[in-house]
């Protein structure tokens, strides 16, 4: 048997259940041959064999991205995102968006604005974005997506006569002051926007190649959709089948139950035909379904058990009920899927676990795999609960210090150290599946894996990290989060996720060892190379 690839001189993490350091890796077509020492990996050679020396040059199994909101992402690679940018500097771009655009013409920017980080951290007004772009309609979505910023004639170009619109009150969000926002709207108002202005078929096509490419040389070799409606999961499968899109995604069915300004027909059409495994030659999977107990912090509209600490008497409120959460969870085990549910407040996680309780009292739910996404403040033994029904916490490592100034505002010195709580979850629970919310938060693994070590973001902020002595995790298990465990998450832990016999041949190649160089380091690591299923994606 000879190989068709065989790197040699590398310093390879296998990450398989002995956390293997090896440094030949030999790879027959889409498969790991073997992994080992170099002369063992050399017998494998044949007249057709390609020989790699990697010079000490360090590989890892191909990186798993669990929370990811593709499209969204792949707009904020095409088109103008707003992470990190102050007010003036978003106005000044949609201001020069709008002086080019026919008019009419709608302007959707990438998300990622954050009003916590500036120096008013007031929502930004309509009047504002008016005066930037008169005659283009705009949104403009917060870092978390619960928050849009739109203008007069994005309202008018959707039937409502403005921001005091009767049909808009339940939307309307509170500013810090006490008063409500002239510019921003919560909530369910990204569904009413989005299918009516809809998007062109050429647009997302674009946003996705952008996204994929993107995420290769990042070494992303799959990850997970957090929601889709039934019509984007058919659109994908289009890609999918024609060869346009070959990373491996693993999607979830999003808005298939809850009230009528939830529930989507095509989503609940479409849950009809899934599970749906491997299709496509092993790239395109739907076995999850999604589920949101509530709201964001950002957005003051998770549900806590005391009120957020900036706005006295609001404790949140649910997106589902109780009856709904349990019935889309009894509708998972029925259909052997797998169930995965945005969880953020701390009544919202007891919430969620007891809906989980009640479905495996009456039939075991372990084997299933259900998630809970972002888990992001623990109270109490939820971790323990979590564990004992096979639930995985699902986190994102950058959230925690990227929004650390609005969890002190919001939740207050006693609770504010127990949120974002990455470190203690993998320890009390025995794992985590890493992810970023993309758009969310940078999409990168190794801004994330550097994250999940220090509790610094990606601009090396909080200065000395955000509560690390609760939240921090050791090299080893942040990178088996983003690969194994990943994989895991995923049910694909026999295919993918460590580099050993028989699994894909999914790996990158990096100029530095992320588990040896001085911690803030891990940001400057460049990704050399990325091959999935045995063949080179992405080379720098």
């Amino acid at each position: 048997m000879s190989a068709t690839r065989i790197l040699i001189n590398g310093n390879i993490h296998t990450v398989d259940a002995c956390f293997r350091t090896v440094h030949a890796l030999a790879i027959e077509g889409d498969r790991v041959l073997y992994a080992g020492d170099v002369n063992k990996a050399m017998s494998f050679a044949g007249p057709g064999t390609v020989v790699e020396d990697l010079q000490g040059k360090t590989v890892t199994p191909g990186f798993i991205d669990n929370h990811v909101h593709a499209k969204m992402t792949g707009y904020n690679y095409s088109r103008m995102s707003c992470k990190d940018l102050s007010k003036e500097e978003i106005l000044e771009g949609i201001g020069k968006l709008a002086a080019e655009a026919e008019p009419g013409e709608w302007i959707i920017t990438g998300t990622g604005w954050d009003n916590d980080w500036w120096e008013d951290t007031s929502y930004p007004s309509i009047e504002e974005l008016d005066a930037v772009s008169p005659d283009n309609p705009v949104i403009c979505s917060r870092a978390a997506g619960g928050v849009t910023w739109l203008n007069s004639k994005a309202l008018e170009a959707i039937g409502f006569s403005g921001i005091d619109d009767p049909a808009l009150a339940e939307y309307r969000i509170e500013n810090p002051d006490g008063k409500l926002s002239t510019g921003c709207l919560i909530g369910m108002v990204r569904k009413l926007f989005m299918g009516e202005i809809g998007s062109s078929e050429k647009g997302d096509i674009k946003a996705l190649k952008a996204l994929q490419d993107g995420f290769f040389s990042m070494g992303i070799t799959g990850f997970t959709e957090a929601s889709l409606t039934g019509d984007d999961l058919d659109f994908y499968e289009k890609l999918y089948a024609d060869g346009t899109l070959k990373i491996r995604m693993n999607a979830a069915v999003g808005n298939a139950f809850g009230g009528e300004k939830i529930k989507n027909a095509s989503s609940v059409e479409y849950l009809k035909k899934c599970p749906i495994i491997g299709a496509y030659n092993d790239k395109f999977t739907v076995r999850t379904i999604k589920l949101m107990a509530a709201g964001t912090f950002g957005s003051r509209s998770s549900c806590m058990y005391e009120s957020f600490t900036d706005n006295p008497g609001n404790c949140g409120f649910p997106t589902l009920t109780d009856e709904e959460l349990f019935e889309g969870i009894k509708y998972g085990t029925e259909h052997g899927m797998q169930v995965m549910i945005h969880t953020i407040g701390d009544r919202d996680l007891d919430r969620v676990l007891e809906a989980y309780e009640k479905e495996n009292a009456e039939h075991p739910i372990g084997e299933l795999r259900h998630r809970i996404e972002h888990f992001q403040i623990i109270r109490g033994n939820t971790p323990e609960r979590a564990k004992a029904l096979g639930i995985i916490p699902s986190v994102q490592p950058l959230h925690g210090p990227n929004s650390s100034n609005m969890a002190e505002k919001c939740l207050g010195p006693f609770r504010a150290p127990y949120s974002y709580p990455i470190g203690q979850l993998a320890k009390r629970v025995g794992m985590i599946a890493g992810g970023s919310d993309s758009p969310v938060a940078n999409a990168s693994p190794l801004a994330e894996i550097h994250a999940a070590v220090t509790r610094k973001n990606d601009l090396l902020q909080p200065e000395n990290g955000f509560y690390p002595e609760l939240g921090a995790m050791d090299r080893q298990s942040a990178l088996k989060a983003f690969t194994i465990w990943g994989a895991y998450a995923q049910f694909a832990e026999e295919q993918y996720g460590s580099l050993e016999p028989g699994k894909k041949a999914d790996y990158v190649v990096m100029d530095r060892d992320l588990l040896t160089v001085p911690a803030d380091e891990i940001l400057n690591i460049r990704v050399l190379e990325t091959v999935m299923d045995g063949e080179t994606v992405f080379k720098a």
